[in-house]
């Protein structure tokens, strides 16, 4: 008997704190949405059309007067988190031998 895969065990579910949209120049986005982190391998997050956020649709009213109306498309993507590894072996005579501030 084999174990189930990841896919078989796990449904993605779109991320409720992150989507991704444009980011013109001299924009702050980087520095106000940070990297986020997740609990699952895999999933999906909300992408806004670069089109949406450069449209210039407003136009004035008159008070009581309806807005005008507009809208946004949205997709999704996915994203898989890959796990990276690297290490350097050191061996019992290196850490018994080293002082500090190199003692491993």
């Amino acid at each position: 008997m084999t174990k189930p895969t990841h896919q078989q065990y796990h449904i993605d579910v779109p991320l409720t704190n992150l989507s991704v949209a444009y980011n013109p120049n001299g924009y702050i986005a980087a520095g106000v949405f940070p990297i986020v982190s997740v609990k699952e391998k895999t999933g999906k997050y909300f992408v806004y059309s670069k089109g949406d956020w450069l449209r210039r649709e407003a136009k004035p009213r008159a008070p009581g007067s309806r807005a005008v109306r507009g809208g946004y498309s949205l997709s999704s993507g996915l994203y898989t988190c890959l796990e990276s590894a690297f290490a350097t072996p050191v061996t019992d005579e290196q850490v018994a031998n080293s002082i500090q501030p190199l003692k491993p």
